[in-house]
């Protein structure tokens, strides 16, 4: 039951490790499989013994733990044998310093077990974000299949609004109870003049730009001839008639 040599804290561990490492080197000509392997040897972990005041050995350390009535030992089972004298599902059996609920778990076990709630709920917490995205997308694809977005222009005391939605029917039942109505302009039915389907807020800015000399204010301008024939020439024109306002 060897533990990994770079989790103790203390210099003199890594330094006691340093020295064994470089004892078995020489032992085996610097051919050590164990070093190869990238491991630290069993006789090369020690532990800090509050009752000795001193490092010792892990399996005195364990057997001092062992012979305290009050201790509990670490009821975790090791997921594979490959490293250590452990064999895959055995009871670790270490000194239990933590609890896990009101399970004893040795540092070792108690690490992994943090670990792997950190990755958990990291995975949980993508999973559930993917979910949310996903339904916002469905969510926007429906209300674009049931609300097409749309540049439209409307007609009130012989100006016209060009705007965007995707509510055409709600904007302008909006527009004629005196939403985005300039100053001067009565309150009432809006007339609709055409539409331009599939478009966007660019489409709409940019036919803003177009006709900002005729702007009058917010999103209405005078209709003069150009913008008259632009309408007129939409295939969703609904009112080619639109008299022309002077300014």
């Amino acid at each position: 039951m060897s533990a990994a040599l770079e989790e103790d804290p203390f210099p003199e561990f890594a330094s006691l490790a340093r020295r064994i490492d470089e004892r078995c080197c020489k032992l085996n000509d610097g051919d050590c499989p164990r070093c190869r392997m990238g491991l630290h040897h069993e006789n090369a972990v020690v532990l800090y013994s509050p009752s000795k005041g001193t490092y010792v050995p892990e399996r005195d350390y364990v057997t001092e733990m062992y012979e305290d009535p009050k201790a509990e030992i670490c009821s975790a089972r090791w997921a594979t044998g490959e490293f250590g004298d452990h064999g895959a599902g055995e009871l670790c059996g270490r000194y239990a310093e933590e609890r896990i609920g009101d399970v004893p778990v040795c540092r070792h076990h108690y690490k992994r077990a943090l670990d792997w709630v950190r990755t958990e709920t990291r995975r949980e917490r993508e999973r559930l974000h993917a979910e949310a995205e996903a339904r916002r997308e469905a969510a926007e694809q429906k209300r674009a299949e049931l609300f097409p977005p749309l540049v439209y222009f409307v007609e009130r005391d012989g100006f016209v609004k060009i705007g965007y939605t995707t509510n055409l029917d709600k904007r302008i039942k909006a527009i004629s109870k005196g939403s985005c109505l300039i100053e001067g302009m009565t309150v009432g039915p809006v007339r609709l003049l055409a539409t331009i389907p599939d478009a966007g807020l660019d489409d709409e800015k940019q036919l803003h730009r177009r006709f900002a000399h005729l702007r009058v204010g917010g999103e209405w301008f005078r209709p003069d001839a150009d913008l008259r024939a632009y309408i007129a020439a939409l295939p969703g024109c609904v009112t080619p008639d639109l008299a022309e306002v002077s300014a």
